[in-house]
């Protein structure tokens, strides 16, 4: 409401000047109109854009899931492919560790389960 009673202040005030002053009064309609459309405009997506949210603790949490980070050794492997005159040429790759990232999720009471990467208190 604050919105709305602060334009029109600034309206009112700006059409009393045009109309003191003898000035072109329609144009300052003209741009009234404008001003209060674009106005609304931008107060209609401000209250949309705050109200619109999905809700995720909406339920009681009645299950939870914990896998703990983890590394994993990839052992390394030879390949080899045979051309057409039959020459063998072998490649041989590494082995290498590759890194698993911990995995929470939380069952609530209402929409089933969710991936969690947040404790409450914000803290990962």
């Amino acid at each position: 409401m604050a919105y709305w009673a602060a334009l029109f202040l600034v309206l009112i005030v700006g059409f009393a000047v045009e109309l003191v002053t003898a000035r072109k009064w329609r144009r300052y309609v003209l741009i009234m109109l404008l001003a209060g459309i674009l106005f609304a405009g931008v107060v209609a997506g401000d209250f949309y854009l705050r109200t619109v949210d999905t809700e995720v603790w909406s339920g009681r949490v009645t299950d939870l899931e914990h896998i703990e980070e983890w590394d994993e050794w990839i052992p390394g492997r030879v390949e080899c492919s045979t051309d057409d005159d039959g020459d063998k040429s072998c490649t041989k790759k590494p082995g290498h560790f590759e890194h698993h990232r911990a995995k929470n999720k939380i069952k609530t009471s209402d929409n089933g389960w969710f991936e969690v990467d947040k404790s409450m208190n914000g803290v990962t």
